[in-house]
């Protein structure tokens, strides 16, 4: 094995692989390709290379159980993952889509050396740029001294963005946000025990089109074989993170639309988010729980936004505080939707029904839960049934903003609602 082949693998082993396996593609039996997690890792960075004899069978042990383990021709091609077991990363990875993508940026060589440039006047100065393997377009890599966790290098990705950037979309050139021009790797905040999150292709892979996979000097463009990648302090990154989400605040936040008015909505709920969390004692163990690092589920996290979007500051509070939403550009567009079709508050049958609240589990607030209430006007600073709906039949359903401000008329002995949650702690 050559020096040339030996400093590659250093450089793989010891700053791009996050964790002990890695995404390849094989080819199954059948003849078709699939992804597969290996963790003999090393054998198929050598067919990646090209080293070992792409007609040979090399040994991929497969961790899924729908691809078997054998012997599968390669031509192997390994994918990094962003993000280990742990949730640290060791690096990040901004990818400038070309040609032959459905929304390829107008020209990614000169957007990934104008972010390369912005790199160098934030103080970072290693950055390191690849061709990928299409040959149109570029990696931009940066490597830290130590891994770091995988939330700072997500919100690192997200200050070095440009704020638009130029694509192709229909034939046309159109200016659109950085954060969905370019990707970022990881991808997300956090992965779920057992998860792998998302993957970015190695360099260096034999079958690269146009010198593909191969790093570029910066001053002229030409291909050369890094020695060692330099990589940047945590301190420096944590000062970088800072002053990005203190100024600028492009993490990523929803686009700030007005929600749109709904005759069907409550008049009343545009109350603190706070206050109606701290009045529902199963949303208020949930939010309890996100504070302390757990990333809600699909249906818990959609159940936290739509109460944010009917309370007057629940929004700005929700994307602070809620982790791993939104965690992709995806989960960002979806919340954009989510928005746009004003939903009416959510029920407190629709939570139960989903197991956020357990009936019976806070014994002094389940006739409230259960209950219908009439609309409520305001008469005089006072909040009254309106005389207009006397059929219980037209009344709505139970949701938290009705319980939490109805809460202080119903349970009139008591000095505070925390006094009604504590003496519901007690009888549990």
């Amino acid at each position: 094995m050559n020096n040339f082949v030996q400093k590659k693998i250093y450089l793989f082993r010891n700053f791009l692989l996050n964790r002990e396996d890695g995404m390849v593609p094989i080819k199954t039996h059948n003849g078709n390709f699939a992804h597969c997690i290996t963790k003999n890792i090393d054998n198929c960075f050598l067919a990646h290379l090209g080293v070992i004899d792409q007609n040979s069978a090399v040994k991929v042990e497969s961790t899924r159980q729908s691809i078997p383990t054998g012997n599968f021709y390669l031509p192997a091609r390994i994918g990094l993952y962003a993000i280990s077991e742990n949730n640290t990363s060791k690096w990040i990875c901004l990818d400038f889509d070309g040609k032959g993508h459905k929304t390829p940026l107008e020209n990614p060589e000169k957007e990934a050396l104008d972010l390369q440039r912005e790199c160098q006047k934030k103080g970072i100065q290693y950055s390191y740029l690849e061709k990928s393997a299409s040959g149109y377009g570029f990696h931009l890599w940066i490597f830290f001294s130590k891994p770091i966790s995988s939330e700072k290098a997500f919100l690192l990705g997200r200050a070095l963005l440009p704020e638009n950037a130029n694509v192709i979309e229909n034939e046309k050139v159109i200016q659109i946000p950085g954060v969905k021009a370019i990707e970022i790797f990881p991808k997300q905040k956090f992965i779920h025990n057992g998860g792998v999150g998302n993957f970015v292709w190695a360099p260096w892979w034999f079958n690269s089109k146009l010198g593909g996979g191969e790093f570029l000097n910066i001053s002229n463009l030409i291909e050369y074989a890094p020695d060692k990648f330099e990589t940047i302090d945590e301190n420096f990154i944590d000062k970088i993170i800072c002053e990005y989400t203190k100024v600028e605040k492009k993490v990523p936040v929803v686009t700030q639309k007005k929600i749109l008015k709904n005759d069907k909505a409550d008049n009343e709920c545009r109350g603190s988010f706070l206050n109606i969390i701290n009045c529902c004692p199963a949303l208020k163990r949930l939010y309890s729980k996100c504070l302390k690092g757990y990333v809600p589920s699909h249906f818990e996290g959609f159940s936290l936004y739509n109460l944010s979007l009917h309370t007057k500051d629940g929004e700005a509070i929700f994307l602070k505080d809620i982790p791993g939403w939104p965690a992709t550009d995806a989960d960002v567009r979806q919340l954009e939707n989510y928005k746009s079709k004003v939903y009416l508050p959510i029920t407190c049958q629709t939570l139960q029904d989903n197991g956020i609240c357990i009936i019976n589990k806070d014994p002094l607030f389940s006739k409230r839960c259960f209950g219908k209430n009439p609309p409520l006007i305001k008469e005089e600073g006072k909040l009254k049934p309106d005389p207009q709906y006397p059929d219980k039949k037209l009344w709505s359903e139970q949701s938290p903003i009705r319980f939490a401000l109805g809460a202080k008329h119903v349970f009139r002995k008591k000095k505070s609602i925390s006094d009604i949650l504590n003496h519901s702690k007690e009888r549990l």
